[in-house]
């Protein structure tokens, strides 16, 4: 991981990789296609062809509004979008390394406090992790004004308490007794709705944090890391963790 950063920061900085993304965002690249193109106009027989062709040339003309401003490391750089976006970034790590940390792995071993002879309490609880993702993430667009900075941080410093709480349910399946299978779903749920909300919210936020143009790509680029280094460290995480959940069996609560 580690080596796919530092060669991707390396060819963002090289002299030709700058040249290549400057001359590619400019419009005489378009001109010249939209000239070799006149050139070789096919035959309209009709007039009215002729007119409602050259109306829409003119107006994929009137698109280019002027050179674009050129690369500048002080609006663009990594360094300049890393400053911007590092809370944001550190957000996105935490939300899915703490997800990753229990699940599968842990989620899957809760057992059922009842009878469940055919073992469906993996299949639910897998079920209500991906529904409440799916509701976590499509919440963030409509709560997206209502939620601040400062809430989004302790959301997401908070919902590391889920994760000990999970591995407790698969530990002592009957210290609830009636209550452990309902606990189990209810806790799962919290921690699905919990990631999506808090990703997506997350990423967005950390990308009004930038100016619209290059340094928005740098961010994007950031916080895509940020997320693929949050998705290491939880599966790594997760290891150690079912081992011990596996080979420990505590004496139930008196």
């Amino acid at each position: 991981v580690l080596l796919c950063l530092w060669s991707w920061f390396s060819l963002q900085r090289l002299p030709v990789t700058k040249e290549a993304r400057v001359a590619m965002s400019r419009p005489d690249s378009r001109r010249d296609s939209t000239t070799s193109f006149d050139a070789s106009l096919p035959d309209l027989r009709t007039e009215n062809q002729i007119n409602s062709f050259s109306a829409s040339l003119d107006r994929e003309r009137d698109m280019d509004v002027g050179n674009p401003p050129e690369w500048d490391d002080g609006d663009g750089g990594i360094v300049q979008a890393w400053k911007c976006v590092w809370p944001a970034a550190g957000g996105v790590m935490m939300v899915f390394w703490a997800t990753l940390a229990v699940f599968p792995g842990v989620v899957t071993r809760i057992p059922s406090a009842g009878f469940d002879p055919r073992n469906w309490m993996p299949v639910i609880l897998i079920a209500t992790f991906n529904v409440g993702d799916l509701i976590g993430r499509y919440s963030a667009g409509i709560l997206d004004s209502f939620v601040s900075a400062s809430v989004l941080s302790s959301m997401v410093i908070a919902r590391i308490a889920i994760v000990p709480l999970l591995i407790w349910l698969q530990l002592y399946p009957t210290a609830l007794q009636g209550y452990h299978d309902a606990a189990a779903i209810f806790t799962v749920l919290m921690l699905a709705v919990t990631n999506g909300l808090c990703a997506s919210l997350t990423l967005i936020k950390g990308q009004r944090r930038v100016m619209p143009g290059r340094q928005n790509e740098t961010a994007s680029t950031i916080l895509a890391l940020a997320m693929c280094l949050g998705l290491v460290l939880g599966a790594v995480t997760a290891l150690p963790i079912s081992v011990l959940a596996i080979h420990y069996t505590p004496q139930p609560p008196a």
